[in-house]
């Protein structure tokens, strides 16, 4: 049976929780009266800062043996996720255009490796920025939509060029679509955390 531990101390689970999103969203519910949230967690003893993705809500809770969750402020959990993704933006910039680079000499290999690792960090910075504009007003919601659904059809395209091994056209993308639209999630990174005061 699995273990759950909530700020240090045991926590009894609901026996009609199975997965990780149905005890998250027992957890919330017993931490929104007093102000809390859920802002940290780990699984057997490995920190995962993408507690909150889709796949990972899916999971059976027997998957782990313990589970330790930290309750504390939303806005923690956000402040704390943007200056993340702030930092690791610049390095997914550069790994776009070296990756555009490697598919024009047709190291194809280790380009496709190091692509799939680009995209699973796109996705992680996207799910935080998307966490994140959820407490900001519309209008800035719309104008942030354009650059991750812009960012998503390039994506897309990549997927589509690569599976029929057209790899000029993936470096094309890399090196002109995907890095410059990185460039733009920095922008509104940058903005959002000057906004927050972070």
């Amino acid at each position: 049976m699995t273990q759950v531990l909530v700020n240090d101390l045991p926590y009894r689970v609901d026996p009609a929780a199975r997965t990780w999103g149905d005890l998250l969203d027992l957890l919330e519910h017993d931490a929104s009266p007093h102000g809390g949230s859920v802002i940290g967690v780990s699984f057997d003893g490995v920190d995962d800062p993408m507690f909150l993705r889709d796949a990972l809500q899916r999971q059976p809770l027997d998957g782990w043996r313990v589970i330790e969750v930290a309750i504390g402020n939303r806005s923690e959990l956000i402040d704390a996720a943007m200056r993340e993704v702030a930092l690791a933006i610049p390095h997914l910039a550069e790994s776009a255009l070296a990756l555009g680079v490697q598919f024009r000499r047709m190291d194809v290999s280790a380009a496709r490796r190091d692509l799939a690792e680009l995209a699973d960090a796109l996705r992680n910075a996207l799910t935080l920025i998307e966490l994140a504009l959820r407490q900001r007003d519309e209008s800035y919601r719309a104008g942030a939509a354009g650059v991750i659904l812009e960012l998503g059809l390039t994506v897309q395209s990549l997927v589509t060029a690569e599976s029929d091994a057209d790899w000029i056209t993936v470096a094309d993308l890399l090196e002109f679509d995907v890095a410059p639209l990185i460039a733009r999630l920095q922008a509104l990174v940058d903005g959002m955390l000057l906004a927050r005061g972070v």
